[in-house]
């Protein structure tokens, strides 16, 4: 759900709504997790209060946490008030950069946040306000994990997938350093959930 509360939109609250999901559609079954950036904070935050949920982790791109994460905060603010002074659809145009990491396809396709004009600045409050949990809670993790990053993203440290990888017991990180990498991202998704069955 959404709405104008920025409470709505840290990973806690969508950790909620993703184990009522869970719980409306796969009851106790354990499932294979799959997630990118929020995505990835999400799933996080949900195996950590219920570990026994997930069967495996796939997380692409973790987006900042911790000490990477105050800046960002920062960054959020400053487009929420943006948005609020532009419109979604301007502030997207105004603020539009090429891709800094040599994985991200410069010739993708463009896209806008699909949320109301109304709700994204409480979308990036509630992502400042946010954070992974505790490392010492995140080491507890024990289910297999996919790790997929990319060098040189701001937002997606991979500094981050590297610290994950060092704290989940059973973690590997894979790195694409081009587009043709991430492309079979999808593939080592397949084999990875395959194996962890």
């Amino acid at each position: 759900h959404g709405g104008a509360d920025p409470g709505d939109y840290t990973w806690p609250a969508m950790a909620r709504d993703l184990r009522g999901q869970l719980d409306e559609v796969f009851g106790d079954r354990p499932v294979h997790g799959v997630g990118r950036s929020m995505g990835t904070a999400t799933l996080l935050t949900t195996a950590v209060e219920q570990p026994w949920r997930f069967a495996s982790l796939t997380l692409a791109i973790p987006p900042t946490a911790w000490e990477w994460r105050r800046e960002q905060g920062r960054i959020y603010e400053l487009g929420a008030r943006q948005v609020e002074r532009w419109g979604v659809a301007r502030w997207s145009e105004l603020t539009r950069q090429p891709p800094t990491s040599p994985a991200i396809d410069p010739d993708g396709p463009v896209t806008i946040p699909d949320v109301a004009d109304d709700w994204l600045p409480a979308a990036f409050r509630g992502a400042a306000a946010t954070d992974l949990p505790p490392r010492e809670s995140v080491a507890r993790l024990a289910m297999p994990v996919l790790l997929l990053a990319w060098p040189e993203d701001a937002s997606h440290p991979l500094e981050v997938a590297r610290e994950l990888a060092g704290l989940l017991p059973a973690a590997r990180l894979e790195v694409a350093h081009s587009p043709a990498e991430v492309a079979r991202w999808p593939e080592k998704v397949g084999a990875f959930i395959r194996a962890a069955d």
